[in-house]
């Protein structure tokens, strides 16, 4: 196991920003809708701000180095991070990303949906069920790196607050909702959402372990 923060929040923290990507895809959100919600709930920053100050080509990389280290495909970027990177839109560094960027650096909103053609319709989700999806999904994967040997529940906790900016780490939300409403809020989501999010809210096998003890 690591206390490294790197490989944690890279790990713990991936659902974050492909549940968020996969959102947008489906017009559950908006670009402001999506990181407000997130930033409104004490998170230091958005996932689709910090996609565009990483760089959209930078993560997607990431990802895909993620998904062929673990054999985990829900690791890979959506195909609207690849559709922007493949557009030279990879985020501050271009001045076009999620956002466009000033002149003086100030973050506007971009129109992500008509330049690529989407045509699906907006089904808007509340601030409350952004975070809750996001969250969920971050929570999931933490059972899932500590079955796999990464680390230990207390160091994920401290890299998610010091490294990703988080206010609460994944087993600190869990002690708040309990294991078994974690449970039935993650089979739900996996139900609705498993065309689109594949296994990415599948109750992890060390969730099911510890709620059955």
């Amino acid at each position: 196991m690591t206390d490294e923060p790197t490989p944690i929040v890279e790990r713990v923290g991936r659902p974050y920003v492909v549940e968020a990507v996969r959102m947008l895809e489906a017009g559950q959100g908006s670009v402001a809708d999506i990181d407000a919600a997130f930033e409104s709930a004490g998170y230091a920053w958005g996932p689709l701000r910090g996609l565009d100050t990483v760089g959209l080509d930078v993560d997607l990389a990431k990802g895909d180095a993620l998904a062929e280290a673990w054999d985990e495909a829900r690791f890979a970027s959506p195909q609207l991070q690849r559709d922007l990177v493949a557009a030279g839109r990879l985020g501050r560094a271009t001045g076009r990303g999620f956002y466009r960027y000033d002149a003086d650096g100030r973050a506007v909103p971009d129109v992500i949906r008509p330049l690529l053609s989407l045509t699906t319709p907006l089904t808007p989700l509340t601030p409350e069920r952004i975070v809750e999806r996001l969250e969920l999904a971050v929570i999931n994967e933490a059972y899932r790196a500590v079955a796999d040997g990464l680390a230990a529940p207390p160091a994920i906790d401290r890299a998610m607050r010091a490294g990703a900016g988080f206010p609460r780490g994944p087993f600190e939300l869990v002690d708040r909702l309990g294991l078994r409403a974690l449970i039935g809020r993650l089979r739900a989501l996996h139900e609705e959402t498993r065309d689109s999010s594949g296994d990415q809210y599948q109750v992890a096998e060390l969730l099911w372990q510890m709620a059955t003890v």
